[in-house]
């Protein structure tokens, strides 16, 4: 398996893709105590943008007119990446909590 098919441009481009991208950024930059006192939004708004510039620009798409977009689509992407990971989280504690099945 060649890791260039795992993420590509055109699917960091993309809503899930980019949510995945930036969901897995701010899950690795919990490590750092640095970040880690910055709101996870923050994180994520930053991963977001930066995944979709990254993708835009690879693809020729960025221009300047373009960065309104950029930053709105960012907080959408931030957005759907904290609210799948809360519902992840939310889902595991629902299984915690729940007697064990006979």
């Amino acid at each position: 398996m060649s890791t260039s098919t795992l993420f590509t441009y055109a699917s960091l481009a993309t809503l899930s893709g980019a949510a995945l991208a930036a969901a897995l950024i701010v899950q690795v930059a919990q490590s750092s105590p640095w970040l880690r006192q910055l709101p996870q939004e923050v994180v994520a708004w930053v991963a977001a943008v930066v995944v979709l510039g990254v993708a835009m620009a690879a693809q020729g798409q960025l221009q300047p007119v373009e960065i309104p977009l950029l930053l709105l689509n960012g907080l959408l992407v931030a957005a759907t990446a904290i609210g799948a990971k809360q519902t992840v989280v939310a889902q595991l504690m629902r299984r915690r909590a729940a007697p064990p099945r006979r």
